[in-house]
């Protein structure tokens, strides 16, 4: 329905956007085509759909968390005709059909109507309704967009509204259509930044007519992953985690659950954490008020803080990151075991951190897997899930990195990483070991490699700075170099996989590529590198540097024969 707010003149009246029937997800199909899907549309089409194609990949994953809260309440509907103690049998049902519960999301979306509307009076999607700002003012709608107040933009580099949506605007519009007010209202409860807000009226913390803070939207406060499918259908299945964080059957819709839709907004002293999966992926960390024109466009916005929502600990609630212990925060808290989230380096590999990503049978281990990858592995035990052992999941990592204090962005993340299923299933220990070996030994001859440029500088005449920067230069070209061949080796790994032979030719894998690229660096050297001079009471020079290189390779990355020789032969 239409909308009124009183104006001058009367009551204004905007045009009614209900994101049920209302085309605002972008979509790339199976063909190659986009699209602009409404939410009843893009469960209809998920067999056709490739990806979604919103403007950043952070949106699709905010896009995508809010389509899974529907699916599990969808899901709910049909509560009393599940066993409780059969989620996998309820996941089994859908995946093995290649299908998703059609007239359980049509019938969710229909009774939940109105709360889809954009700009309803009463309960606008994902809003505040009658939320002022004590000045009385509304923000320019590139606030949703912005990185605090009265900072630059955060995107400054946004996607122009309409038209071809590769085309670059180096600002933002005055103004935006309805759906794409609608992704960044997703966006902007993830992963907005933290800072100085607009103070709001009946907001007990605000001081001086503002609101401090420092803490990101809640995605921001994580190191997200999800796992990509083939197809839209693929991937909602894929991340639909019908048990706990945990791996443990124990229940399956929690009554409390439920998303932000609903939910009446909560009180501003509100202390609330969430009941479960489909609250956390809707969660309210903004209090938001879109403010349309009369021909429905949204021109500003109103945008504070909302519910706060510590991270430590949070492993059960949140599945779509990984966690690693925190000794600091253990004994600042006199807790046995603490657990943050692994947040994303922009600078360093997903592969590099591919530790937290596997099963540990230690239940204080130093790092835990994100809970969709765990459901995964206990789903690839099940006899009835039609799920092949040689089956590689696309898992990827997006995030946003944060300045200081979490007000502005300074930095993005975007990777994948192929991970075989049977890497999964914490059954599979020699496999896993077997991966954590070769990624350790990885990252230390990728260090012998720094210490190779950093030794060529020196040669040249290098002092300790210009050494240092060497190393790490090298270093980064090293883990790049790597980076893809150890992908192919990572998804060549499977149930049948003998770890010796594995270890072996990824070992070999590894050497060869970093003495082909020793070669490039010697090759180039100047003649101070080549006569070499002495440091410290000892000869600098490249041939030094590829001996000593060569050597400590050996070491780290030993040949099948190295290591008999080391050990006195074959026994």
């Amino acid at each position: 329905m239409a909308s009124e707010t009183e104006g001058r003149g009367g009551p204004t009246v905007y045009p009614s956007f209900n994101l049920v029937d209302e085309g605002w997800i972008p979509v790339t199909l199976l063909d190659g085509s986009e699209a602009e899907l409404s939410l009843r549309e893009v469960f209809q089409r998920a067999k056709e759909v490739r990806c979604l194609s919103c403007e950043l990949p952070t949106m699709d994953l905010a896009v995508l968390r809010t389509l899974l809260a529907v699916t599990e309440r969808a899901l709910a509907l049909r509560y009393d005709e599940y066993d409780e103690e059969d989620p996998v049998g309820l996941w089994v049902r859908y995946w093995n059909a290649g299908e998703l519960p059609l007239d359980l999301v049509e019938e969710y979306l229909d009774t939940w109507h109105d709360r889809f509307g954009l700009f309803d009076d009463e309960h606008p999607f994902m809003q505040v309704p009658g939320l002022t700002a004590t000045n009385g003012k509304v923000s320019d709608a590139r606030k949703l967009r912005s990185a605090s107040e009265n900072k630059a933009q955060l995107f400054p580099m946004a996607l122009e509204n309409g038209g071809d949506r590769t085309r670059c605007s180096s600002e933002a519009p005055l103004s935006m259509g309805p759906g794409e007010a609608a992704r960044w209202l997703l966006h902007v409860q993830a992963f907005d930044t933290g800072g100085i807000k607009t103070g709001m009226v009946g907001d007990p913390r605000v001081k001086g007519g503002k609101r401090h803070g420092s803490s990101p939207g809640w995605l921001g406060n994580v190191g997200p992953v999800y796992v990509e499918g083939g197809s839209l259908l693929d991937t909602l299945l894929l991340n639909l985690h019908l048990g706990r964080s945990s791996g443990d059957a124990d229940t399956l819709f929690d009554p409390d659950d439920l998303p932000a839709w609903e939910r009446e907004p909560d009180g501003w002293s509100s202390e609330r954490v969430p009941s479960g999966f489909a609250d956390v992926y809707t969660w309210q960390s903004r209090r938001v008020r879109l403010a349309p024109d009369e021909e429905g466009r949204v021109t500003g916005v109103v945008l504070t803080y909302g519910n706060p929502l510590d991270y430590v600990n949070r492993q059960e609630l949140e599945p779509m990151s990984s966690w690693r212990r925190s000794k600091d925060l253990e004994k600042r808290r006199q807790e046995a075991v603490v657990y943050v989230p692994v947040r994303h380096d922009p600078s360093r590999a997903f592969w590099r951190g591919l530790e937290s990503l596997l099963p540990s049978s230690d239940e204080s281990a130093d790092s835990l897997m994100p809970g969709v990858l765990r459901w995964l592995g206990t789903l690839s035990t099940d006899p009835d899930v039609r799920l092949p052992k040689d089956t590689v999941l696309r898992v990827r990592a997006v995030g946003l990195v944060y300045g200081t204090q979490n007000a502005c962005v300074t930095d993005s993340a975007d990777d994948a990483l192929g991970i075989p299923v049977a890497l999964l299933d914490p059954s599979n220990e020699a496999l896993v070991a077997l991966v954590r070996h070769c990624v350790g030994k990885t990252q230390e001859a990728v260090r012998a490699f720094g210490w190779l440029g950093s030794d060529l500088v020196k040669a040249s005449g290098g002092g300790p700075d210009p050494c240092k920067a060497a190393a790490a230069f090298a270093r980064s070209e090293a883990y790049f170099d790597l980076g893809q061949r150890f992908n192919l080796w990572l998804g060549s790994l499977g149930t049948g996989t003998d770890p010796v032979r594995a270890r072996d030719a990824w070992f070999d894998t590894a050497r060869r590529a970093l003495l082909s690229l020793a070669s490039r660096y010697l090759s180039s050297v100047d003649d101070r590198a080549l006569v070499g001079r002495k440091v410290d009471d000892r000869w600098c020079s490249a041939v030094v540097a590829e001996r000593a290189f060569i050597n400590r390779l050996g070491k780290v990355l030993p040949r099948d024969t190295d290591e008999k020789e080391a050990d006195g032969g074959d026994k």
